[in-house]
């Protein structure tokens, strides 16, 4: 039994260290572009708090109800209930999205009504990394909820890696200081770096070679 549970929670945490990690080393990014954009941040993470909600809600219910239904054997419940999380999780996103877009002055004026500059940044940031992104992300939260839930954390951890090493940290730094684009190359490298992580969850949900999986087997089992 030890050993499922480290083959679910290592995976898993690892996960959440990079992606936190990756966090520190984007704000440490746009620490460089002056005090505005480093205030607009603590903007920004409190908005992605509360547009993300939804999703991981959702995401939440994908993952306790397909680990249900694959320890059942129920595999086509599996598919079903992670293409009814994925269809609310785009619908609900894409509300926000709508509702994000066009008011997103009076949303960031929520938390820092005073200072332009701060407000300004912050629509900047709403307008580049709340639009159709946030649908892909809505994508990739669903399938790595739904790798999880079936006992393939291992396909999050991966995606993780994508999302942050592979895609944001590195097209961020370069857009930012290389092409020298300034903060907007920091906020385009959080926009599209989920896009290859979805790609990667979409191609593991229509394979079929999670639906022979077992999380546990006699041997672990007894140890």
């Amino acid at each position: 039994m030890l050993v499922v549970i480290l083959k679910v929670g290592l995976p898993t945490a690892i996960q959440m260290v990079v992606v936190n990690i990756s966090y520190l080393m984007i704000t440490g990014m746009l620490n460089h572009f002056g005090v505005a954009v480093a205030a607009a941040s603590g903007v920004r993470l409190k908005v992605n708090t509360f547009a993300g909600m939804p999703c991981w809600a959702i995401g939440q219910a994908v993952t306790a109800m397909a680990g249900q239904n694959m320890g059942a054997n129920h595999i086509e419940r599996v598919k079903k209930t992670t293409e009814i999380g994925l269809y609310f999780n785009i619908m609900i996103t894409l509300i926000v999205i709508l509702f994000v877009q066009i008011f997103a002055r009076q949303v960031i004026m929520l938390f820092n009504p005073v200072n332009q500059e701060v407000i300004e940044d912050g629509i900047l940031y709403l307008r580049i990394c709340c639009g159709i992104n946030c649908l892909i992300y809505a994508v990739m939260y669903t399938f790595d909820s739904f790798a999880i839930g079936i006992g393939s954390p291992n396909v999050a951890m991966i995606n993780a890696l994508l999302d942050a090493v592979i895609v944001r940290l590195p097209v961020s730094w370069l857009l930012a200081f290389i092409v020298n684009i300034g903060s907007s190359g920091v906020y385009i490298g959080q926009a599209v770096s989920q896009l290859l992580p979805a790609i990667v969850g979409l191609f593991y949900f229509k394979s079929r070679v999670w639906e022979s999986k077992r999380l546990i087997n006699h041997s672990e089992n007894e140890k």
